[in-house]
C-alpha cells in the first residue's frame, strides 16, 4: 500500500477536495460535490490539531451538523463557530450582540430551594413585602455580578427565572437557558470562555470572545449563531434539503467524505 500511495499534505486543497468528491460521486449530492467538498475541507482543516512531533489530528466532533428541511441542498452553509438552537429567553433582549464577550455557566439564576422541609410564618403584610423584595434582591444580584464581569452574552445549562429575565433584559444582555452540555463544551473550545459553577465566582478572565451572536430564523425555528470567534476549533454546518430524508441524506454524505478527509490528512497519504 505504501508503495502505490500518494503523499498528501493539509496545504494541498486541490487534492484534498478531490478526495472529498470521490466519496460523494454515487450519493445523492453528486451534482453539488464541488460545493461540499470545499466545505469538507474547510470545516476539516478548521478543526485540526498539531501536535509537537508534527502529526495531525481532528476530532469529528468539532464538527456540528443542524438539519433543517424546507430548501434546496445547496443553501447550506458553514459557521465558523456554533448554532445553537435556542433563543433568547426574553423577547426584549436584544437580538443580535456584536464583539460579544460570552459567559458561560452551569447553575441556576433561581432562587435556591432548602433541602429540609421549610414553613415561613407570616404575620403581617410587610412581611411578605420584604419576603419578596430579598428574593428580588438575590436574582439581581446574580444579573449584576455577570454585568460586573462583562459579559453581554450568557449561555446557561440551567433554568432563568422569570424575574432574572427582565433583569438580563434590561441590561441589555442575550441570556439563552437549559444549553446543552456539548454545546457549552464546544462554545468554551470555540470562544475560549470557562465554564463556570459559581455564579458569585465570575470574572472577566472567565468570558469567551465572539465578533458577532445573532437570533436568525430558520425555516420557523429561532437559532442562535455564534461567529467570529479568534480561533474556532469548532464548525457547524446547517444542512438544508427539500424534505428531511434529503437533509438525512446529504448528512450522511457529509459525514463519509470528512471522515476521508481527516484521514488522508492524519495517514499524509492516499
Amino acid at each position: 500500500l505504501k508503495g502505490i500511495s500518494k503523499k498528501v499534505t493539509i496545504d494541498d486543497d486541490e487534492l484534498l477536495m478531490k478526495i472529498a468528491q470521490v466519496s460523494m460521486i454515487s450519493k445523492q449530492v453528486s451534482a453539488y460535490k464541488e460545493f461540499f467538498a470545499k466545505m469538507v475541507v474547510d470545516a476539516v482543516k478548521t478543526i485540526v490539531d498539531k501536535s509537537e512531533d508534527g502529526k495531525y489530528t481532528a476530532d469529528l466532533k468539532n464538527i456540528q451538523t443542524v438539519k433543517k428541511a424546507g430548501a434546496s441542498m445547496e443553501k447550506s452553509e458553514m459557521v465558523k463557530g456554533l448554532i445553537i438552537d435556542k433563543e433568547p429567553v426574553s423577547d426584549a433582549m436584544p437580538k443580535k450582540i456584536k464583539d460579544a464577550k460570552i459567559a458561560l455557566i452551569d447553575a441556576a439564576f433561581e432562587v435556591k430551594k432548602t433541602e429540609m422541609e421549610a414553613k415561613i410564618q407570616i404575620t403581617d403584610p410587610s412581611q411578605l413585602s420584604a419576603f419578596i423584595k430579598e428574593e428580588e434582591k438575590m436574582l439581581k444580584d446574580m444579573v449584576d455580578k455577570v454585568k460586573k464581569a462583562g459579559a453581554n452574552v450568557v449561555f446557561c445549562q440551567k433554568g432563568i427565572d422569570d424575574l432574572a429575565q427582565h433583569f438580563f433584559a434590561k441590561e441589555g444582555i442575550y441570556a439563552c437557558r437549559r444549553v446543552k452540555k456539548s454545546d457549552m463544551e464546544r462554545l468554551g473550545r470555540s470562544t475560549g470562555a470557562s465554564i463556570l459553577n459559581k455564579i458569585s465566582e465570575i470574572s472577566p478572565e472567565d468570558l469567551g470572545y465572539a465578533e458577532s451572536v445573532e437570533l436568525r430564523r430558520v425555516e420557523e425555528e429561532d437559532m442562535t449563531f455564534v461567529t467570529g470567534c479568534k480561533e474556532p476549533k469548532t464548525v457547524s454546518i446547517l444542512v438544508r434539503g427539500g424534505t428531511q430524508h434529503v437533509a438525512d441524506e446529504v448528512e450522511r454524505s457529509l459525514v463519509d467524505a470528512w471522515s476521508v478527509v481527516r484521514v488522508s490528512i492524519e495517514d499524509g497519504m492516499i
